[in-house]
Protein backbone atom coordinates (compact mmCIF):
# COMPACT_ATOMS: atom_id res chain seq x y z
CA UNK A 1 0.00 0.00 0.00
CA UNK A 2 1.30 3.59 -0.49
CA UNK A 3 2.50 5.58 2.11
CA UNK A 4 0.56 8.82 1.57
CA UNK A 5 -0.57 9.41 4.89
CA UNK A 6 0.89 8.35 8.33
CA UNK A 7 -1.11 5.57 10.08
CA UNK A 8 -3.72 6.54 12.23
CA UNK A 9 -3.47 10.55 11.15
CA UNK A 10 -6.90 11.08 9.63
CA UNK A 11 -9.83 11.79 11.81
CA UNK A 12 -12.23 11.18 9.04
CA UNK A 13 -11.99 10.06 5.72
CA UNK A 14 -14.77 10.36 2.69
CA UNK A 15 -14.16 7.44 -0.02
CA UNK A 16 -17.27 8.19 -2.28
CA UNK A 17 -17.42 6.47 -5.83
CA UNK A 18 -13.93 5.20 -5.61
CA UNK A 19 -14.29 1.34 -4.40
CA UNK A 20 -15.61 0.41 -8.02
CA UNK A 21 -12.44 1.37 -9.23
CA UNK A 22 -9.54 -0.45 -7.17
CA UNK A 23 -8.62 -3.72 -8.25
CA UNK A 24 -8.51 -4.92 -4.25
CA UNK A 25 -11.88 -2.99 -2.65
CA UNK A 26 -10.84 -5.08 0.36
CA UNK A 27 -7.04 -4.10 0.56
CA UNK A 28 -8.10 -0.41 -0.05
CA UNK A 29 -10.54 -0.46 2.88
CA UNK A 30 -8.06 -1.96 5.21
CA UNK A 31 -5.76 0.75 4.03
CA UNK A 32 -8.05 3.62 4.82
CA UNK A 33 -8.51 2.02 8.21
CA UNK A 34 -4.88 2.01 9.27
CA UNK A 35 -4.82 5.74 8.80
CA UNK A 36 -7.93 6.46 10.60
CA UNK A 37 -7.63 7.70 14.17
CA UNK A 38 -9.29 5.41 17.17
CA UNK A 39 -12.54 6.42 16.84
CA UNK A 40 -12.33 7.98 13.77
CA UNK A 41 -14.99 7.86 10.77
CA UNK A 42 -15.02 6.51 7.29
CA UNK A 43 -17.52 7.74 4.78
CA UNK A 44 -18.01 5.10 1.76
CA UNK A 45 -20.46 5.20 -1.19
CA UNK A 46 -20.33 2.75 -3.71
CA UNK A 47 -22.42 2.85 -7.01
CA UNK A 48 -25.16 -0.10 -7.11
CA UNK A 49 -28.73 -0.48 -7.39
CA UNK A 50 -30.01 1.97 -4.37
CA UNK A 51 -27.70 4.84 -5.07
CA UNK A 52 -29.22 4.94 -8.81
CA UNK A 53 -32.44 5.31 -6.78
CA UNK A 54 -30.73 7.88 -4.84
CA UNK A 55 -29.59 9.52 -8.08
CA UNK A 56 -32.59 9.39 -9.79
CA UNK A 57 -34.38 11.22 -6.91
CA UNK A 58 -31.99 13.88 -6.39
CA UNK A 59 -31.79 14.70 -9.71
CA UNK A 60 -35.07 13.39 -11.41
CA UNK A 61 -37.31 14.55 -8.93
CA UNK A 62 -39.23 11.83 -10.10
CA UNK A 63 -40.96 9.01 -8.40
CA UNK A 64 -40.95 7.35 -11.45
CA UNK A 65 -37.28 7.20 -11.86
CA UNK A 66 -36.73 6.02 -8.39
CA UNK A 67 -38.88 3.05 -9.01
CA UNK A 68 -37.46 2.20 -12.56
CA UNK A 69 -33.84 2.39 -10.96
CA UNK A 70 -35.39 0.08 -8.31
CA UNK A 71 -36.54 -2.47 -10.42
CA UNK A 72 -40.41 -1.57 -10.29
CA UNK A 73 -43.02 -0.83 -11.91
CA UNK A 74 -45.20 2.60 -11.31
Amino acid sequence: APNFVAPTSCAAIICHNVLEFVPDPAEAIRTLAGVLQPGGIISILTLNRWSEALRAAVTDHDAAAVLAALGQRT
